[in-house]
């Protein structure tokens, strides 16, 4: 990988996501959510979570664009809510992915930086949905914005991130080394300011829930702590996230509508 001085945060994430699955090739699903019962805790809430997101959407969906599918770790419940799913990733590697876990299924690829002037989107959309992307990006308020002007009235923008507040994430952030401000896993957004870009932008219903609830650190990364988190999970994921608990949060969800005009 080149020096990441000079790099801006999403040049620096897809040549570290084409190097590692080049590395690692057709496992990245496995490498990433189930390599320890933490991670796949995790892969599990977020599963209910983004099942939550959708089925709580009573409006028609027949265009839905994924921002950041990645190797397609939820394209499919994509696949269940729509009736054409257009997808951008920045990695080629992992629309190559993409492509030999949906060989037979008719989807609408573009590789690139959504936030790239380049990019074309063929249409709007009723839905967007983002999962563990933003924090890849260098702008998250343009982010928020580009798919706002891409949603059609009515429609409901779904992103899901990483928390500033996790616990995990301040207890790292004692040791990181600042030097490397271009680190891909530090440059996170807290939900209250997602929340202020949703309301920016004019949407509105905007709420955010929590997602992923654990540490990898004990007393919560053994079987007990597993447990306690996956009881709570499923008790708070469907409701407003707690500013009291998000310190358990590794992630959260906003959801937001586009307002229909007059």
């Amino acid at each position: 990988m080149r020096d990441s001085k000079n790099l801006r945060l999403s040049e620096i994430t897809c040549e570290h996501y084409e190097d590692l699955i080049g590395r690692i090739g057709d496992d990245y699903i496995e490498y990433r959510w189930k390599r320890n019962p933490v991670s796949f805790s995790h892969y599990r809430h977020t599963q209910k979570s983004v099942e939550f997101a959708f089925s709580s959407i009573d409006a028609p969906v027949l265009y839905l664009l994924e921002i950041g599918s990645g190797p397609g770790t939820w394209t499919d419940i994509c696949l269940q809510h729509t009736k054409s799913l257009t997808i951008i990733d920045i990695s080629s590697e992992m629309l190559n992915l993409v492509r030999k876990r949906f060989h037979d299924v008719s989807l609408n690829l573009l590789c690139g930086d959504f936030l790239a002037d380049s990019i074309a989107l063929p249409h709007s959309f009723d839905i967007i949905f983002s999962a563990r992307a933003i924090e890849y990006m260098d702008d998250k308020g343009a982010m928020v914005a580009k798919s706002v002007q891409h949603l059609n009235p009515g429609g409901y923008l779904i992103i899901i991130t990483k928390n500033p507040n996790w616990m995990d994430k301040r207890r790292d952030s004692k040791t990181f080394d600042k030097s490397r401000v271009k680190d891909i896993h530090y440059d996170w957004i807290s939900w209250s300011a997602m929340e202020g870009h949703y309301r920016s932008q004019g949407l509105t219903q905007v709420t955010t829930y929590p997602v992923c609830l654990g540490s990898y650190y004990q007393p919560l990364k053994n079987k007990v702590g597993i447990k306690i988190c996956d009881l709570i999970q499923g008790l708070i994921y469907r409701k407003k996230i707690s500013p009291r608990l998000d310190f358990l949060a590794e992630s959260y969800m906003t959801i937001g509508r586009k307002i229909y005009k007059g």
